[in-house]
């Protein structure tokens, strides 16, 4: 009898040991290998001000919010540049979150705003595009930035010493962007 509560106990011992094994060994990967080393890699990056990774099994988060005005176009290739693909692994799916303090006159800047890039987009007439944000800029009395290439429409949006980013893509790309003003989807 007490040789097979032995057995007992020792396959309880075992197996609790193992559970802890493969937790731990989950945990050191994702805290040494993966998850610290992609914070880091951010963190390097100067405009960045606030950002979050956010990992479940197929879907990486990173929201992030970008500490200046200026060179959002480098700011965001920068980013880019840290989040590899290769470095994820070809299985996840990447969603990269914009997030902005909330201001209703620059959310609704931006929200008006992505009805004449999404006609520049779908029409190829981009050179009609800043009359169209002029105007909507004059309205909400704020001044705005434009840049445009070939994969991504940056815009900055400020007014006084606030200020709002939204990225929207032009090609298919590997990940989504999502813009965010506050708790709201633009």
């Amino acid at each position: 009898m007490s040789r097979k509560v032995f057995r007992i106990f020792l396959i309880i011992v075992i197996g609790i040991t193992t559970l802890c094994f493969f937790m731990g060994g989950s945990y050191l990967y994702q805290k040494y290998i993966y998850t610290n080393p992609l914070e880091d890699a951010i963190e390097k990056v100067a405009g960045i001000g606030e950002f979050e990774v956010e990992k479940s099994k197929n879907q990486l988060l990173v929201s992030v919010r970008f500490a200046t005005n200026n060179s959002l176009r480098s700011n965001f290739y920068l980013l880019l540049k840290e989040l590899e693909i290769p470095k994820m692994g070809s299985s996840n799916e990447m969603t990269i979150q914009i997030n902005n303090i909330s201001d209703t006159e620059l959310e609704r800047f931006l929200k008006n705003a992505k009805l004449p890039i999404y006609e520049a987009i779908c029409t190829g007439y981009f050179t009609t595009l800043p009359a169209h944000l002029n105007i909507l800029s004059q309205q909400e009395e704020l001044e705005y930035d434009l840049e445009i290439d070939n994969q991504f429409i940056f815009i900055n949006a400020s007014k006084n010493d606030k200020f709002a980013h939204m990225i929207i893509n032009r090609e298919q790309i590997s990940f989504n962007i999502i813009n965010m003003v506050g708790d709201e989807y633009i």
